[in-house]
């Protein structure tokens, strides 16, 4: 199994791949989509279909990724996955450290 770099984003609808991973994985498009982008713009991107396999061990099969850049990373996970467990970001002792289980198994709410 090939491991690639990713940015958890709450902020994408959908997950997106780099070129670096369609080469890496010789992957043939399965059609477009029209991408919507922060800033407003919009742009028909191509679309993959993938399995997505976390550290942790758990796979997303089939998942309907598109198309994009970045600096930093091979693959943004958005909220088509996220939405699918129990997302949580903590920052104790000024250690950042984020973690995700599937399926998801309570309501984690630090306002109560």
């Amino acid at each position: 199994m090939l491991g690639f770099r990713a940015i958890w984003d709450t902020g994408a609808t959908h997950s997106v791949i780099s070129p670096k991973v369609v080469e890496a994985c010789n992957l043939k498009s399965t059609g477009r989509r029209i991408a919507h982008y922060a800033d407003g713009r919009s742009k028909i991107v191509q679309e993959f279909l993938v399995n997505v396999g976390l550290p942790n061990e758990v796979v997303f099969p089939s998942i309907r990724v598109t198309l994009g850049g970045f600096t930093d990373a091979e693959v943004l996970i958005g909220m088509d996955i996220i939405s699918k467990g129990d997302f949580a970001v903590t920052n104790f002792n000024q250690r950042t450290v984020f973690s995700f289980r599937v399926p998801s198994m309570e309501t984690i709410d630090f306002t109560q």
